[in-house]
Formats: C-alpha cells, structure tokens, sequence
C-alpha cells in the first residue's frame, strides 16, 4: 500500500522542479536540510511520545523565524503520545501552542 501511494505522488510531482520527494525517514530527511531553512513543516508521523518529540526536536530548528511547525493527531484516543510529547516540547520551548480543529497542533518560531 506505502508503494503505491509513493508512486502516486512521484508520478503527480514529476513534472515539478520545485518539489524534491525525499524517500528517508523523518529525523534522516531534516539532516538534509539547514537550519533556518523552512518557512513551514508539518508532521504527521509515528504517534509515540518518543517519536514525536525526536521529531519535533528536529524539525524545529529548521524553520526561519516566524515559521510555523504543524502536526496531527494531537487529541486523537489513539495518540496519547502526541499530547504528551507537543506538551513537553512547548514547554521546554516557553512556545505557546495552538490547537485547532481536526486535532491540528501548531506553533511559530520566535
């Protein structure tokens, strides 16, 4: 299933030189990039506590001042994780977090 969904996206992309697709896991892909290099990411990944926050943790440093780091599944019944993880990562950031519909999470980079 992972396959076929990744062949769709190559075929939909492959015409569009502004659009790398990077095959890697999320903490292997952030490596890639530099700091202060996004204006925007968002996350949507393994939902354990330990997963989301290495996640977190490396992404957000990639983003420019003003960006804005997104995810999902933040009070979703089967993502404890989650929660626990944006928690601890906005509080040890002193970030304000935003939480809006469709258990979207959100924070800007100051």
């Amino acid at each position: 299933q992972n396959e076929n969904k990744y062949r769709i996206v190559k075929e939909a992309f492959s015409n569009n030189p502004k659009v790398k697709i990077i095959r890697d896991n999320s903490i292997n892909a952030s490596k890639m990039f530099d700091d202060e290099y996004f204006d925007f990411v968002y996350i949507d990944a393994d939902h354990s506590y330990e997963s989301v926050l290495e996640d977190l943790e490396a992404w957000y440093p990639k983003l420019k001042k003003f960006g804005v780091l997104c995810g999902d599944d933040f009070g979703h019944p089967t993502a404890v994780g989650v929660i626990e993880a944006v928690t601890k990562f906005a509080f040890d950031h002193k970030l304000p977090g935003h939480f809006g519909e469709d258990n979207q999470f959100w924070f800007v980079k100051v």
